[in-house]
């Protein structure tokens, strides 16, 4: 945030693409500019990557062997925002609704295990583990949703 001519146009964006989670998108903006050449991709293109849209792609799966194939396919940066998303959720960092909390009750130790994950291997694992219902991947997503 180096001028106040930036932060006003990021703001503004923020507000169009996430209205009720504006400080959130501020935060996230902030983080990734603290470092020197930091930058934050907001993909509002109509013909992205596939593989970029994890999260929209999950939610819109039913099938469950289709959500175990798109599982392995995912790469190393997605797996760890999984990882990501789920400590958010341990430290209280995501507000959730009473309801969103009550979806993820079954899923607790999945939650608190890919917490504490920091690598690929270790988040490949926990998904092997759990393979035979993917339904708990989906419901961490969803709970990050704006």
């Amino acid at each position: 945030m180096r001028s106040p001519n930036s932060v006003l146009s990021v703001r503004n964006i923020g507000v169009q693409l996430f209205p009720r989670k504006l400080d959130y998108f501020l935060d996230a903006y902030r983080q990734a500019t603290d470092k020197p050449y930091g930058y934050l991709v907001i993909d509002m293109h109509a013909s992205s990557d596939p593989g970029l849209r994890l999260r929209t792609i999950l939610a819109k799966t039913k099938s469950q062997r289709k959500l175990q194939h798109l599982l392995r396919l995912t790469n190393t940066d997605q797996l760890l925002a999984i990882s990501e998303i789920c400590l958010n959720i341990i430290k209280a960092r995501l507000k959730l609704t009473p309801r969103q909390k009550k979806r993820l009750i079954p899923y607790a130790d999945f939650v608190r295990k890919m917490s504490r994950i920091r690598s690929e291997v270790g988040a490949r694992k926990i998904l092997n583990q759990k393979r035979r219902r993917c339904g708990h991947v989906r419901s961490i997503i969803d709970t990050s949703s704006y």
